[in-house]
């Protein structure tokens, strides 16, 4: 019950600051260990969910946006532009989508410490015109993009996430085979994979864990 009520003030008050700074402060006050924030971290996480379903969004959405407790207000922004994304701009919605779900499943094989030993993209290892153009539109973009998630412009920032990556995405997957013999080559294509989909999914959400069809 007092965890429910901490989140139902939090929401209704719209306070936006870090929960998991005020944790942290009374964590360092009581020396309590690692093993019990972990569990507290875990347990307001699942709390936090159960609020947001609540509110009436679909389970799969929550799990994509709810990574932890850091801002709960900042999280409940980010789900309700998604949710009126998904039901009033759908096309938008979707071209975002399909970035997210195609990058994921590319790199979804590969363990999370593998992936993130992938390392830098190196352009000097391209070897298709449309490799450089993808790359191009990367470094074109991401900027305008974070600008965007910096000001909390949800919907904005996935439309245009969706719009810079859709197409030229699809034209790569056509005529570009990612995992390739040659062990370099195959390691640079998987770091743009993973450049692209982190632009989006560590800031926002994680859109792979949706269940619908494209």
């Amino acid at each position: 019950r007092a965890a429910n009520a901490l989140f139902r003030i939090l929401l209704q008050k719209r306070w936006n600051f870090s929960l998991t700074e005020m944790v942290e402060n009374n964590f360092d006050l009581f020396s309590s260990g690692k093993e019990v924030r972990t569990r507290l971290y875990d347990f307001l996480q699942e709390r936090l969910k159960s609020s947001l379903r609540e509110k009436g969004c679909r389970a799969d959405l929550v799990e994509a946006v709810v990574r932890d407790i850091q801002n709960p207000f900042q999280t409940s922004g980010k789900l309700f532009s998604l949710k009126e994304m998904m039901e009033n701009r759908p096309d938008d919605f979707l071209a975002a989508f399909k970035v997210v779900e195609r990058t994921h499943n590319i790199l979804k094989p590969i363990q999370l410490q593998e992936r993130q030993g992938i390392g830098e993209v190196k352009p000097d290892l391209f070897q298709d015109e449309i490799e450089k153009s993808l790359w191009t539109i990367y470094n074109s973009k991401k900027e305008s993009i974070k600008r965007l998630i910096g000001e909390d412009a949800w919907a904005e920032a996935t439309v245009q996430y969706g719009v810079s990556f859709s197409e030229k995405l699809h034209q790569f997957f056509e005529k570009v085979l990612v995992n390739v013999e040659d062990p370099k080559v195959r390691q640079n294509r998987l770091a743009i994979m993973k450049e692209i989909n982190e632009l989006y999914t560590k800031p926002i959400a994680d859109l792979s864990k949706l269940m619908m069809n494209p």
